[in-house]
């Protein structure tokens, strides 16, 4: 079962099953130095005619976004990433990891991925250990009329769970989760 709507935005969107979400296919994000990534559109056609159109418009904010509007989140994901590194000890687990007289492999792996985020000392720094996965946009729960625009990322200090960027419309920054 292969559906597909269309997107001003993105064009053609398709779902393989009633339970997945209309995905496009990657495209450039100028905020993210035009990287591609898939964009997620989570809506129901036969019961929200209007989605389409609104989640449009907040993509097209989010599309004016250019590199330089990511300094405004570096401070707050700087601060995050440090005290996520500072809850789980990882600067003591390093220093752990090189005592060690003759490592296994995947020490030696770790401490190449865990030396350079201890070593981050600047707000601007944090994005280098940041990777965006995929854009999400649905109704906002508390308020139908908005759409909540999620940019999904991976991150080198919290691998398992990674974070969310918001953004209300596609443009006022909602939060970091």
């Amino acid at each position: 079962m292969n559906e597909s709507v269309t997107s001003g935005v993105l064009g053609k969107l398709t779902r393989k099953s009633q339970f997945d979400y209309w995905s496009s296919l990657p495209i450039p994000i100028p905020i993210y130095e035009n990287r591609t990534l898939r964009v997620e559109y989570d809506f129901d056609p036969k019961t929200d005619a209007t989605f389409l159109l609104d989640a449009d418009s907040a993509l097209t904010n989010f599309l004016k976004k250019r590199d330089s509007d990511r300094e405004e989140l570096s401070e707050p994901l700087f601060r995050e990433c440090q005290s996520f590194m500072e809850l789980i000890g990882l600067k003591e687990t390093l220093e752990t990891f090189k005592e060690v007289k003759s490592p296994e492999p995947w020490i030696i792996k770790d401490i190449e991925r865990i030396e350079p985020l201890v070593k981050m000392s600047a707000p601007h720094e944090v994005w280098r250990f940041i990777h965006p996965q995929c854009i999400h946009l649905a109704r906002t729960k508390k308020n139908e009329n908005e759409i909540t625009l999620k940019l999904v990322c991976k991150c080198d200090w919290d691998d398992e769970h990674g974070f969310d960027i918001l953004y209300k419309n596609g443009s006022g920054l909602g939060l970091i989760g």
